[in-house]
Parts: structure tokens; C-alpha cells; sequence
């Protein structure tokens, strides 16, 4: 008997021509719903990595992504692992729509990982919404491709935090910490005095990343010493985990996003070795830290029966105990914030600083016209009134924050079918012209942050130099509004926005105020500088012995 005009036979035939028919329906649904596979983009390497080789372990940070970006413009796609697509966004319109809105998510990876070390209650780890999959249990999720998708969101989580932790970051707040940020850059200067720098090559960086330890611990918790040797290393390893990827730790990283959030913490959890035994380092000893901190504030305020401290969570912990508790918060969510707030403000500025001195460095001439305006201020101290009037300074951090952005890219997810604009359309090679990017639930999208920032249709032609004329000159390429300084993404903007950017900036303006009039820099022959990118953007440097180091080595001389 044929074998088709059998029952089996034609039940077989039936079901192939059924599951034909939806996967032939699906590919076209997929492809009305989304036009990302049709958007061009370098060429894939391979079906495993796609360019993620190329993406995560540059030369250095930017190598072929400012490439890709002059090829293919602010908007393109990469092949990620496994033949999944990316695209990565520059475009100033793209990156609006994608930071003001609700459409996205933290990626799963990403989002998991933040839940694991700073909890799942912190004010990162709920930012815009994060996905409740990750913590709630009863929440829906169903699979969708390449990510979980939640039936709701934590938004209002985020928000609740948020309002209570942005009285002690907004301006009012900001100018009561000058001096707290000038005590610190006094004992910067103090250390160096001590090196007996004499045009010598020392590395700023432990100096700079301790004194922005010190001062976040200052504000936070009324305390510069309050963190201990040991957390704050394992803070500075977190920071640079991804400077030491490999193709094995990618294709690891792969796996890992195919996972349910409850197998990749377990592996946190578990697994030996690093990343894993670092995270449950900086997961442990940051939880120790918030909590103990809450406890020894409240047990000295009722043992001595005065108020809290007007530190921020002496502040928090006061709301929780007025009437009312608009914020509804707990001493356990308040305690969940510390490590966040900690590692933010020990890593970001200290880089962006050492980032800064060794654009002075190379800069003489620009180092010299900058330490005229200071020194021309030199018997004033500096509050936020003589800052703020001091040009040349503030072009300067502004350009600084532009090339150097602490985080220079960010992973979303989509969690809903939906669209993004675009400033300009893109033509495809087979003559498609893309005016808006329609994107399916599940895809993986990049805030291209340093690129943006380097776009010379936003900056001008020569984008990719250190210039802070351009901040002095009147140009304005700019044609979207995006973040709330300067119109840079580097502090994100809207609900997203950094607490702590206005903190950020004054400790910039403080510490190059009080280095420069006392201290001349350059640049050190023998020290071969690269930046790469890690959580944050790092500088390293080959020492005497050829091993890889955190750090730029500067000449440093006291001035007459």
C-alpha cells in the first residue's frame, strides 16, 4: 500500500503540511512585525558568535564600532550568538524614543545578574521597569525567542525609590557636598605631596578611585572609611570583569542567555571560579554592608536618643518613620540601596577623572589655558557659584563626559511589539528605504551611549577629538534633546536618568579645580595607554614587568 494513501501515511503528510503552512506564517508575521533582519550590517563571522568577537574584545573599546558606525550610520544590525540579530542604536531620535519610553526592559542576562548582586529590591535593579520574572514569584512569564517576558512591570517600584533618594541628589543637596568633595581632593593633593612626584610617573587612579569612594561614603552614609579594603577591591574586580572576557567566557555568556533567570543564578550561586565566586563576593559583602550600616544607625540613635543622621540613609530611614511613609518604605529596602549606591559612585567618576588628567596631559597647551582661569579664581573657594562661571572648566568636563562616558553602551529588551523613529531613513542594498524600525517583542537592542556621543552629524566633523572649543563656540549640531547635562547620554535622561549625575559633576569641577593650580601633568613616554570597555570604560597600561593595569601613568610635577 502507498504509504501516502495510508492513515498513518496521510496523518504524517497532513501534519507536515500543517506545520509547513505555520512556520511559513510565522516567518512572514515575524517579518511584518519586524524589520530588523532587513537593516544592513557587517557581516556576520560565524553562526556561533556572530560579531560579538569583534563587539566585546576590540583592540580597543571603539575599534571597529566607530567603523561600523561610519559604514553603516547610527543605525545597524550586528549577528549576535547563535544567529540572533542586535541592533545597535546611535541615533539621537531612536535613543529618546527608547529612554522615555516603557517598551523596554534590562536584557535578561543583564537584569539577572544586577538582581543577583545588588538585590532584586535595589533602585538599579527595578530601573525602568525591570522585568518581574527575574524576582516575583507568581508572575506570569511566558518565552518569547531570546528573552522572558513579564506580564507587568516593578515600574512603580522604581518610581518609589526614586522619589525618596532624589531630595538628597538634586541641587539644593548637591551644593551642601562641596565641602565634602573638597576634603577629598585636598587629601588627593596631600598624596601626592607625599609620592615626592617631582615630575616623576605615578598613577592618579588609586588616588582619584579613593577619593571618590570617600566621598560617596561621606554623603551616603556619614562615614568616609566606612567601606572596607576588601569590598571596595572586589567593587573595582566587578567593574573590570568584562576587560577580561575570552571567546570561551562569550560562548559561556551565550548559553547563559538561552537560561531561565533561576538556572543563571543558580550558576551565581554555585559555580566556581570567576565571574560567579565575584559576584557572590560583591553580592555578600554589599548586603553585610547596607544592612549593618542600618542597624548600627538606628541602635546608636535610640541608645544616645538624638536623630539620625542627614546622610542619605539617615534620611530614608527618617521617612520610613514620619507619619504617612509616602514613599512606603522598609529599613530592609532602604539597606538594599547601599551597595548600589556605593559601587556607582566609586567607579564611574574616578574613571572619568583619570580619563580627564590624561586629556590634560596630552593637551599642554589646552592644560595651560585651563589653569589660567583657575589660578585667576586660586583666592576664592570653590562653591558651586564660582564653578559654574568658570567656561573653559565646564567645556571641559563636558567634553570629557562626552568621549569618556562611564557606561558606553546598555542592553534592552523589548517587551512589546513596537516602533522606534528614526532622524534619518536607511536604504537597504536592495533598495528598501527603512524610515522607522519596527521591532518584535524579544529583540535585543543596544544604547550605543559612546557612539552616539561621537556621531559627527550631532558634534561636528571632528567627533572623534578631544575639543572642548566646541562647547565655547557656539556650535550646536545637537538635534534631539536627550540627556539632562549637555545634552549627553552619558547620565541617561527622563525616568532613567542618573541620581547622582549633579554629584558627578562637582566632583569633576572640585578636583581639577584644586589639581591644577598646584600640579603640572603629562604624559609618560613609557606608558602605552589602551581603553577598554568593562561595566565601565577602563584605561590600562603594560607595567615594567609587561602585566595589564588598571590605570593611566602620568608625569606629575608640583608647581612653583
Amino acid at each position: 500500500m502507498d504509504a501516502v494513501s495510508s492513515p498513518i501515511g496521510a496523518a504524517c503528510t497532513a501534519a507536515a503540511l500543517l506545520a509547513a503552512v505555520y512556520f511559513v506564517k510565522q516567518r512572514i508575521s515575524y517579518s511584518r512585525r519586524s524589520n530588523v533582519a532587513r537593516i544592513p550590517g557587517p557581516p556576520s563571522r560565524s553562526w556561533l558568535l556572530g560579531n560579538m568577537m569583534d563587539f566585546f574584545l576590540p583592540p580597543e573599546y571603539g575599534t571597529y564600532e566607530m567603523a561600523w558606525q561610519r559604514e553603516y550610520g547610527p543605525v545597524y544590525r550586528l549577528s549576535g550568538c547563535l544567529g540572533t540579530d542586535r541592533l545597535m542604536l546611535s541615533d539621537p531620535l531612536a535613543l529618546q524614543a527608547l529612554m522615555h519610553g516603557h517598551d523596554f526592559d534590562h536584557d535578561r542576562v543583564l537584569g539577572t545578574t544586577v538582581g543577583f548582586i545588588f538585590g532584586k529590591d535595589s533602585v538599579i535593579a527595578t530601573r525602568g521597569g525591570s522585568n518581574p520574572c527575574l524576582s516575583s514569584p507568581g508572575v506570569e512569564c511566558v518565552s518569547d525567542g531570546d528573552a522572558y517576558i513579564a506580564s507587568h512591570s516593578t515600574g512603580a517600584d522604581h518610581k518609589r525609590l526614586r522619589a525618596a533618594l532624589s531630595s538628597m541628589f538634586n541641587a539644593g543637596a548637591t551644593r551642601g557636598y562641596v565641602s565634602v568633595v573638597q576634603k577629598a581632593a585636598l587629601e588627593v593633593v596631600e598624596f601626592l605631596d607625599s609620592q615626592e612626584v617631582d615630575g616623576r610617573a605615578t598613577d592618579v587612579c588609586p588616588a582619584l578611585h579613593s577619593a571618590a569612594l570617600r566621598i560617596i561614603s561621606e554623603i551616603v552614609v556619614s562615614d568616609p572609611d566606612a567601606v572596607s579594603t576588601e569590598y571596595s577591591h572586589v567593587n573595582a574586580q566587578l567593574a573590570e570583569l568584562p576587560c577580561n572576557r575570552t571567546p570561551a567566557s562569550l560562548i559561556t555568556e551565550c548559553i547563559m542567555s538561552l537560561l531561565p533567570p533561576v538556572f543563571m543564578e543558580s550558576m551565581f550561586a554555585y559555580a566556581p571560579g570567576s565571574p560567579p565566586s565575584v559576584f557572590r563576593q560583591a553580592r555578600d559583602l554589599g548586603t553585610r554592608f547596607g544592612h549593618d550600616i542600618v542597624r548600627r544607625k538606628l541602635e546608636e540613635a535610640e541608645a544616645d536618643g538624638v536623630e539620625l543622621d542627614g546622610d542619605v540613609l539617615g534620611e530614608m530611614l527618617k521617612s520610613v518613620r514620619t507619619k504617612g511613609n509616602k514613599h512606603q518604605l522598609t529599613d530592609g529596602l532602604i539597606a538594599d540601596q547601599a551597595a548600589v549606591l556605593i559601587f556607582s559612585g566609586q567607579e564611574t567618576t574616578a574613571s572619568t577623572l583619570t580619563f580627564s588628567l590624561w586629556e590634560l596631559a596630552r593637551n599642554p597647551e589646552l592644560q595651560a589655558e585651563l589653569r589660567d582661569e583657575i589660578v585667576s579664581k586660586a583666592d576664592i573657594d570653590p562653591d558651586p557659584s564660582v564653578l559654574e562661571n568658570m567656561p573653559l572648566l565646564n567645556a571641559f568636563i563636558k567634553e570629557a563626559l562626552r568621549l569618556y562616558p562611564a557606561e558606553a553602551s546598555t542592553d534592552r529588551t523589548a517587551t512589546v511589539d513596537t516602533v522606534l523613529p528614526m532622524s534619518q531613513p536607511i536604504r537597504t542594498p536592495s533598495g528598501e528605504v527603512i524610515s522607522e524600525i519596527r521591532i518584535r517583542k524579544g529583540q535585543l537592542v543596544t544604547a550605543a551611549i559612546g557612539s552616539y556621543q561621537r556621531l559627527e552629524s550631532c558634534w561636528g566633523p571632528d567627533a572623534q577629538q578631544f575639543r572642548p572649543s566646541r562647547w565655547l563656540n557656539g556650535e550646536n549640531y545637537q538635534a534631539q534633546t536627550l540627556g539632562a547635562y549637555a545634552n549627553l547620554f552619558t547620565f541617561w535622561g527622563g525616568a532613567r536618568m542618573c541620581l547622582g549625575w549633579r554629584l558627578a559633576v562637582l566632583e569633576m569641577q572640585v578636583m581639577i579645580f584644586e589639581l591644577l593650580r598646584r600640579f603640572t601633568f603629562s604624559v609618560s613616554p613609557e606608558a602605552e595607554v589602551k581603553v577598554l570597555m568593562g561595566q565601565i570604560l577602563v584605561p590600562v597600561y603594560k607595567n615594567k614587568h609587561g602585566k595589564r593595569m588598571k590605570g593611566i601613568p602620568l608625569l606629575v610635577k608640583r608647581l612653583e
